[in-house]
């Protein structure tokens, strides 16, 4: 016990930032709040479908992805603290050191994804030795994961787009061809009435 007491005694404190995600099973309204879906990704859903789709966001969260976009973001594969390197150690350790270390690993291997029960809620949990340092990988991957989610939802919205203006284009054509048509017809049938009803 003694000796039990005498290591934690001499232990650094540990400290554990936690962000809080909300995580919607709804679809992107792509086209606008006014139009409905034509596919309602809800309906139908089981538990099961729902189960993984929870499960797949977590592991995006922990994904090496959102891990490297997070240490590309902090400057992380240089920073001594956040890689556990002794900054008075001499430049060969050092260096010997950082190409050990795996920066994203690393952060993976400190963050912990948790469901909060009956919630569309996530917590993702950042512990490290650093308070500061602790909250602002938290958030970061929080960020990271929202861009990365809004950046999806834009690629959804450009590509109804495109699919909207390939559409008017060829109604368009139709709508061209239908008056040419129309305008054969009346010189071939020899109708000169100014309105079309006639």
């Amino acid at each position: 016990v003694g000796l039990a007491a005498l290591y934690l005694v001499n232990q650094a404190p540990l400290y554990e930032a936690e962000v809080t995600i909300e995580i919607r099973t709804a679809a992107p309204q792509v086209l606008g709040s006014e139009l409905e879906p034509v596919i309602d990704p809800a309906a139908g859903a089981t538990y099961w479908s729902t189960l993984e789709y929870y499960e797949t966001q977590y592991r995006v969260i922990r994904s090496r992805a959102v891990a490297q976009e997070v240490v590309t973001a902090l400057q992380l594969a240089e920073d001594l603290e956040f890689l556990g390197i002794d900054p008075e150690a001499d430049r060969e350790t050092r260096r010997e050191a950082l190409e050990r270390i795996d920066p994203v690993a690393h952060l993976i291997g400190m963050t912990t994804v948790n469901s909060i029960p009956d919630s569309h809620l996530v917590a993702v949990l950042v512990q490290n030795q650093d308070r500061e340092l602790a909250t602002r990988l938290a958030n970061t991957i929080a960020e990271v994961y929202v861009e990365r989610n809004e950046r999806r939802q834009q690629r959804g919205t450009d590509a109804a787009f495109q699919w909207l203006q390939a559409e008017r284009a060829q109604m368009r054509e139709r709508v061209e061809e239908a008056e040419q048509q129309l305008l054969e017809y009346r010189r071939s049938q020899n109708i000169h009435a100014a309105s079309l009803e006639a």
